[in-house]
């Protein structure tokens, strides 16, 4: 799990003279917070250890809401045991060096399931500079988290297969910006690496790509699916290599276009391209699975 420690003071001290002369209602502001957007707060008073929660905080360590003071080695407790120690220093370094901090870390509430939770805190400094409480945030961010690990998933997936497909595939997005290139891809342009490429501009590499070729990138870029014939590698003799262009755009989670993806493959003269301008339909999606599936 994450944590990070921020510089603290960012809370008033309490004896501050232009503490609550704000036009705002700080407390009106945190209900519309907890209430929209599901994150609780916390309140803990030093010396004395006086935890105090509010209502959304409650829930997400299971507790039913209370006013009453919650002893604090019960939220300590309900992090995992793995995690439980490193709250405990945060909120202890927090003290001392008088600065705020994040962490991400996992709960198990009684009764419940693990959650993971994203707290911010920072302390609260008397007017002689001492800390008096330490008050902060807390979310659940266990959807979140999940989304987050999915979606590192499908990145390792990707790049698992960029790295072992015997086919020259660049990712690219709308500025034409390589994102992630196969192999291939990069053996063929002089490249040690992938990562050489990535953040280097499409254009920049090919300045001399004529027009049409350009044209066409955006009319994958306006959502089109384009395959064409294309000669840009040679052999060791120097003649060119009969290959298939594919160029296909893909798509952000709002289903808008967020780049390209270029796939070269080599084509056997007995399956070349009908015309010269062919527009065949690329495969199905369930036809593409079955291909997977057959490699």
């Amino acid at each position: 799990m994450k944590s990070e420690m921020t510089s603290g003071s960012l809370v008033p001290s309490v004896l501050s003279d232009s503490w609550g002369k704000h036009e705002s209602n700080p407390l009106a502001i945190v209900q519309i917070i907890e209430h929209h957007l599901g994150i609780g707060t916390f309140h803990l008073e030093l010396p004395s250890g006086h935890l105090y929660l509010s209502d959304a905080a409650c829930r997400i360590y299971g507790y039913a809401p209370t006013r009453e003071r919650v002893p604090l080695n019960l939220i300590l407790n309900a992090l995992v045991r793995e995690d439980r120690r490193r709250g405990a220093d945060l909120l202890s370094h927090a003290i001392a060096k008088k600065c705020g901090y994040r962490f991400v870390l996992r709960i198990l509430p009684e009764g419940g399931s693990i959650k993971i939770i994203e707290v911010f805190a920072d302390v609260v400094l008397s007017k002689l500079g001492e800390v008096v409480a330490v008050v902060g945030t807390v979310r659940d961010i266990s959807e979140r988290a999940k989304a987050d690990a999915q979606a590192a998933g499908r990145s390792l997936l990707v790049r698992s297969l960029l790295i072992n497909i015997p086919a020259a595939i660049a990712v690219l997005d709308r500025d034409m910006r390589y994102l992630a290139v196969s192999n291939y891809w990069a053996a063929g342009h002089g490249m040690k690496s992938p990562n050489d490429l990535i953040g280097l501009s499409h254009y920049d590499e090919h300045p001399d790509l004529p027009a049409e070729v350009r044209r066409e990138h955006q009319q994958v870029l306006n959502g089109a699916t384009l395959r064409r014939p294309r000669a840009y590698l040679k052999d060791r003799k120097g003649r060119p290599i009969r290959q298939t262009c594919v160029i296909c755009p893909w798509y952000t989670m709002e289903k808008k276009v967020g780049g390209m993806i270029i796939m070269l493959g080599s084509v056997d003269m007995a399956n070349a391209l009908p015309a010269e301008k062919s527009e065949t339909s690329l495969p199905t999606r369930e036809e593409f699975l079955h291909l997977l599936a057959t490699l």
